[in-house]
């Protein structure tokens, strides 16, 4: 007669080890493509927020007959491109609030001010953030807070004229009635739209992330350093979220740097790009032959 056991066999401490080891070994291996896929669809993502504020400039260009300003004023009493283009961008509550408040940052509802547009961020970078106002942690702040954005419009290849009159790129810097400024149109990108940077990812310091003057509101007039970005041999893009602010542009994808031209499309440079390249990217009128795809 067969006698039958009704013990049952348990792992042993060393193969549960082993199952683990495996397990270990398996996510260690999958874990990168994982990681690899997100950015991939985070960086797909920010390509249709530049693609989508292009759209918005062209729509605003055949209503109003030039491009939107980079900013209203250099101060913080009016506002920037991105109230601007709002109505095109499906923001037209946002735009009519921003019309009662006299398009005036600084004395606008602390609401209206800090109000996240998804279309103004890239979400490699950052969640939705206020500003702070302040230039330095715990410093005196000169400015009233309000939402960040990722995306800077072409200040050309010539910031200083950027500061204070006009530029070569795409976007007036600001009304300036000691030397008054012509429109800016489609037809005056005689390099061709194809080859014109209209908006880019602007680089900010980690570190510096909300801070006055690199990474003010992204409504906030005050500072050109954070609403446009120059680009050429002495603006070359920064190949880290940790390098130094020198008013370039700059992203926290691996490698690239986003940027969407006249004609709608987004290409992602990388960061080593030379710098006479860049600037004539940036230029609307340099007359140079750029082979780019």
């Amino acid at each position: 007669m067969t006698v039958r056991s009704d013990r049952r066999h348990a792992f042993t401490l060393v193969e549960l080890l082993v199952v683990i080891a495996i397990i270990g070994i398996l996510v260690a291996m999958l874990l990168p493509a994982v990681q690899s896929a997100r950015e991939a669809a985070r960086r797909m993502s920010c390509s249709n927020n530049l693609k989508q504020l292009a759209l918005a400039v062209q729509l605003y260009e055949q209503n109003a007959g030039t491009f939107p300003r980079a900013r209203t004023h250099n101060a913080n009493t009016g506002v920037t491109w991105a109230v601007e283009i709002m109505p095109y961008i499906e923001e037209q509550p946002a735009y009519d609030a921003w019309d009662k408040a006299k398009f005036n940052f600084r004395n606008a509802p602390a609401q209206l001010r800090e109000q996240h547009i998804d279309a103004y961020y890239c979400p490699s970078r950052r969640q939705p953030m206020l500003a702070t106002g302040e230039q330095n942690v715990g410093g005196n702040t000169n400015s009233v807070p309000g939402a960040c954005g990722d995306y800077g419009v072409n200040g050309g290849s010539n910031i200083q004229s950027n500061y204070y009159s006009n530029n070569n790129g795409p976007f007036l810097p600001r009304p300036n009635i000691n030397n008054p400024q012509t429109l800016k149109t489609y037809k005056t990108l005689t390099d061709g739209t194809n080859v014109t940077i209209l908006f880019g990812e602007k680089h900010v310091p980690e570190s510096d992330l909300g801070r006055a003057y690199y990474d003010r509101s992204i409504y906030d007039p005050k500072d050109t350093e954070t609403i446009a970005r120059p680009a050429g041999p002495r603006y070359l893009l920064a190949k880290s979220i940790d390098e130094r602010f020198f008013e370039q542009f700059g992203s926290a994808h691996p490698a690239v740097v986003q940027f969407c031209f006249a004609d709608g499309h987004v290409s992602a440079l990388e960061t080593d790009i030379d710098g006479t390249t860049l600037r004539y990217l940036a230029e609307i009128a340099d007359e140079q032959i750029i082979q780019f795809e």
